[in-house]
C-alpha cells in the first residue's frame, strides 16, 4: 500500500490547509481534522496521476511518513504508480510495453490511469515483462509500509509454533491471442452459395 505523511496548519478562516512534503505540488484543505485523511488521499492522487501523465522521472516514496497524519492509498494506485516507476527505471516507454505484451496502446495506457480500474493481472503482466513481481503482504494498521523499496518481511507466527504459509505466485501471463473466426454467410444462402427462393 503507498502511504504518505501530510501536514496540517490551522487556516484563519477555521479550516486546515494541507501540504505534503514529499509532493510538493499538492495542497487542499479540511473543515476538521478527522476529514483531513479523506482530503490528502484524494489531492495526492490527482498529483500521482499529473505525474504520471506528464513526468519523466519516478515518482517518489514518502519512507519517512513524518507529519501530523497519514494518507493511505488504495492498493491499485499503489500497483499503477509502482508499474510507472518500474517503466521509468528500465528506460523503456509504453508503446514498448506494449509491443513486448502484444495488447494494444490503449489497454497499456489505462494500466497508467488512476481512474481507470484495471485488473491486477493485467499489471502483474506488464510488471513482468519489465521484469518484476508483486508480493502481497498483510500487516497491522498502526505499521506504515510503502511502495517504494520494502522487502516482505517472515510471515508472523499462528497459534501455537506454526508459521504462517508463504505462497508464492506467478506472475499473470498476458491473454492468449486468438485466431479470428472467418464471417458467417447470411441466411437465405445454401452450403453452394445459390440462393434459396
Amino acid at each position: 500500500m503507498a502511504e504518505y505523511a501530510y501536514r496540517l496548519e490551522p487556516d484563519d478562516n477555521g479550516t486546515f490547509l494541507i501540504t505534503v512534503p514529499t509532493l510538493p505540488e499538492v495542497t487542499s484543505f479540511a473543515d476538521t481534522a478527522e476529514e483531513a485523511p479523506l482530503r490528502a488521499r484524494q489531492a495526492i492522487e490527482e498529483a500521482l496521476a499529473a505525474r504520471m501523465a506528464e513526468a519523466d522521472a519516478p515518482i517518489p516514496s514518502d519512507p519517512s511518513l513524518e507529519g501530523d497524519g497519514v494518507a493511505r492509498l488504495p492498493v491499485l494506485t499503489g500497483l499503477k504508480v509502482s508499474l510507472f516507476n518500474a517503466l521509468k527505471a528500465s528506460g523503456s516507454n509504453r508503446a514498448a510495453l506494449s509491443r513486448t505484451l502484444g495488447w494494444n496502446r490503449t489497454s497499456v495506457d489505462r494500466l497508467f490511469d488512476l481512474n481507470h480500474h484495471s485488473k491486477t493481472e493485467q499489471i502483474e503482466a506488464a510488471l513482468a515483462a519489465l521484469g518484476q513481481g508483486v508480493t502481497v503482504s498483510v500487516h497491522p494498521l498502526g505499521e506504515s509500509r510503502s511502495f517504494a523499496s520494502e522487502r516482505p518481511r517472515e510471515a508472523s507466527p499462528l497459534v501455537g509454533s506454526r508459521k504462517a504459509p508463504v505462497k508464492r505466485v506467478k506472475a499473470a501471463q498476458p491473454p492468449e491471442k486468438r485466431p479470428a473466426t472467418p464471417p458467417r454467410k447470411p441466411k437465405g444462402y445454401t452450403v453452394n452459395d445459390e440462393p434459396i427462393y
